[in-house]
C-alpha cells in the first residue's frame, strides 16, 4: 500500500513541477553536472559578494558541495566509477544574471531529485538533496530581492 502512495506522490510532483516538454533527468552524471555548474557559479560570486551576501552564497555552496558529494557517495554504492567532474567557470556576467540563472538550474535539479525520490535503494537521499534544493530556491530569491 506504501508503495503505491509513493508513486502516486511521485506522479503528482511530476505533474505539478515539471514544464511541459521537460521531463525530469534519470541520467546522474548530468545531474551532477548541472550541480557543479552551481558550484563554480556560487564560487565566482562568493569571491566578489559584498558583505552582507557572503554569508547566504557560502550557504548556497556549501549545500551544492554537498550534494555533489551524496551523488559521489551514490556512485560507490551502486557499484560505479566516481568520476571527478571539473567545476564549470562561468561565464562573466552581471550578479543578476548569474543567480537568475542559479535558480533555473536550482529548480530544475530540485525537479530531477523529486523525480528520483520514489526508488526505493536510494530515494530517501534524492528526497533529502530535493529538500536543499528548494531552500536554495528561495535563499537565491531571498538574494535576488536584497540586490
Amino acid at each position: 500500500m506504501k508503495k503505491n502512495h509513493a508513486e502516486e506522490e511521485h506522479q503528482v510532483w511530476q505533474r505539478v513541477l515539471a514544464q511541459p516538454g521537460e521531463p525530469p533527468r534519470n541520467d546522474l552524471r548530468q545531474l551532477q553536472q548541472e550541480i557543479m555548474e552551481l558550484v563554480g557559479i556560487y564560487r565566482q560570486l562568493l569571491a566578489s559578494a559584498a558583505p552582507g551576501h557572503r554569508e547566504g552564497l557560502k550557504a548556497l555552496l556549501e549545500g551544492e558541495q554537498a550534494n555533489v558529494a551524496c551523488l559521489k557517495g551514490l556512485a560507490v554504492l551502486s557499484g560505479e566509477s566516481r568520476e571527478v567532474l571539473k567545476v564549470w567557470n562561468p561565464a562573466k556576467g552581471s550578479r543578476q544574471k548569474l543567480l537568475e540563472t542559479c535558480y533555473h538550474k536550482t529548480r530544475r535539479c530540485m525537479i530531477d531529485c523529486m523525480a528520483l525520490s520514489p526508488e526505493p535503494e536510494y530515494g530517501v537521499v534524492f528526497r533529502q538533496m530535493a529538500d536543499r534544493e528548494a531552500l536554495h530556491c528561495s535563499r537565491i530569491a531571498q538574494l535576488l530581492g536584497s540586490l
